[in-house]
């Protein structure tokens, strides 16, 4: 019975929906060739569905050895990847490991300590930060660093949650 409920949720969680602006599903449907395309946080591709067909439009050029891929994310060019794992981990089960969830986080830059005039940005492979502008590496502060990234989110997702 609880192999049954977690199917039915996977399943529910990873199917394409069509949902109102307040985001309350009208309709999840099984698309058999739209299934079989992939997430990533840069993807090249966005979806839409009409009259009950999903369509992926192509976002940039894509070459015959590139794989399709769509963002399960809703905005996900604004959201650091924590806040990207998390929502994935949560809504739809699984963690990602695309091309920018394991480079530098983008998203959450920090003055450099070194040459002060610098950012830095924290690598998704090897956890490091790293300063752009001396090219300095620094990982002994990622305690304090987390707890200021945990707040962050926090406030991100409360101010999400509000609009």
């Amino acid at each position: 019975n609880s192999q049954r409920f977690e199917l039915k949720n996977t399943l529910h969680n990873t199917l394409p929906s069509v949902k109102t602006p307040e985001e309350r599903i009208l309709f999840t449907g099984i698309y058999s060739a739209a299934c079989m395309v992939e997430h990533s946080c840069n993807p090249n591709c966005s979806t839409t569905i009409r009259e009950g067909l999903i369509y992926c439009i192509a976002s940039r050029n894509i070459t015959t050895l590139d794989r399709i891929s769509i963002s399960y994310l809703p905005n996900v060019y604004e959201k650091p990847r924590q806040q990207r794992q998390d929502y994935l981990e949560l809504v739809k089960s699984f963690s990602c490991h695309c091309s920018r969830c394991m480079s530098y986080d983008e998203c959450n830059p920090i003055n450099c300590p070194d040459c002060a005039q610098g950012v830095m940005f924290q690598n998704g492979k090897t956890a490091e930060w790293e300063c752009y502008l001396c090219g300095e590496l620094h990982n002994s502060f990622e305690p304090k660093i987390r707890t200021q990234l945990k707040l962050l989110d926090e406030v991100s997702m409360r101010l999400d949650s509000i609009q």
